[in-house]
């Protein structure tokens, strides 16, 4: 009792930081601060074991300490950035792939109907050139006058492509629908991306911290139409048809791999505190106490 009556409290002073009790560990934010008689010095009890935790603050010792915080800060600052980047990279790879397989059916659709478009001009230019005698003798080979080159030329692009096309139907009816396997590992990296900013994005909720994968979304999607626009100058049987699939399937994909982003950043805490109390023993997690505290939890006791 002696020691209480000792104490003065200091105003409404609290502890406004996580700060470990020496004795039990017990994070001591939030407790009250009061002034020791004998000493004058600032201290706070815990309220689990009643150990005394002085709080004298010593000054830096030189000018370099601050300038330090600076430098490690603009480094993680980059390292935010670079992960951006790469994480905008890697959700924009998938979409890039997965229309890519969806759009292999018309992709051997224009490459079949090419080659008998070509081979039927062939014959046809053959039969007005050669002797008459030649066209009664000669047997027809189906293929042997075939072009079998996937590069499409102007005049099939001119005269035969939208017949193509109509006849080929429906592009969302008759994609190559393997294209949702490619979502399974897509929607597990989405995912784990967002974990990351949801651990990495304290200092926001969990609402501002989705605009950094919307972000990247709306980025990598604007890039891989932009850059891919259809070209009508004798392309590549295969470029062309995932060209004409990207503004269709880009977004859908997109989409998908934001909704696994969000529920990586809505169970990323979560995720990140049970991986702390299985790692870490009480007295260890302290300074990551600030993934309880962010959303209003306290820290698991000893």
């Amino acid at each position: 009792m002696s020691e209480t009556h000792s104490e003065t409290q200091m105003g409404h002073d609290q502890i406004r930081a996580d700060r470990a009790c020496a004795g039990c560990g017990f994070n001591l934010y939030g407790q009250s601060v009061t002034k020791e008689a004998h000493y004058g010095l600032a201290i706070a009890r815990c309220p689990e074991c009643g150990t005394v935790a002085a709080l004298q603050q010593y000054p830096a010792m030189t000018h370099w300490v601050n300038r330090f915080r600076l430098i490690l800060g603009a480094i993680y600052v980059v390292m935010l950035l670079a992960v951006f980047v790469a994480s905008t990279i890697g959700i924009s790879a998938f979409a890039f792939a997965g229309s890519r397989v969806a759009s292999a059916n018309l992709g051997q659709y224009l490459i079949d109907d090419y080659n008998t478009w070509t081979a039927e001009k062939e014959a046809e230019q053959a039969a007005q050139t050669a002797p008459a005698a030649l066209q009664v003798t000669m047997p027809q080979l189906p293929g042997l006058l075939t072009s079998w080159s996937s590069n499409l030329s102007p005049e099939y692009m001119a005269f035969r492509l939208k017949g193509a096309l109509d006849e080929f139907g429906s592009q969302w009816g008759n994609m190559n629908r393997e294209w949702i396997i490619i979502m399974i590992p897509a929607s597990i990296v989405s995912g784990a991306i967002g974990v990351f900013w949801s651990t990495a994005l304290l200092g926001a909720s969990r609402r501002r911290a989705l605009l950094v994968p919307l972000a990247s979304c709306l980025i990598g999607g604007a890039f891989i139409i932009g850059a891919n626009s259809p070209d009508n100058t004798n392309p590549w049987t295969w470029d062309y048809a995932h060209q004409l699939y990207i503004p269709m399937m880009t977004p859908v994909i997109l989409a998908i791999e934001f909704i696994a982003l969000a529920f990586g950043i809505y169970v990323g805490r979560m995720f990140a505190r049970f991986v702390v109390r299985l790692a870490l023993p009480p007295r260890a997690r302290v300074p990551l106490g600030i993934l309880w505290a962010r959303d209003g939890l306290e820290m698991p006791r000893p």
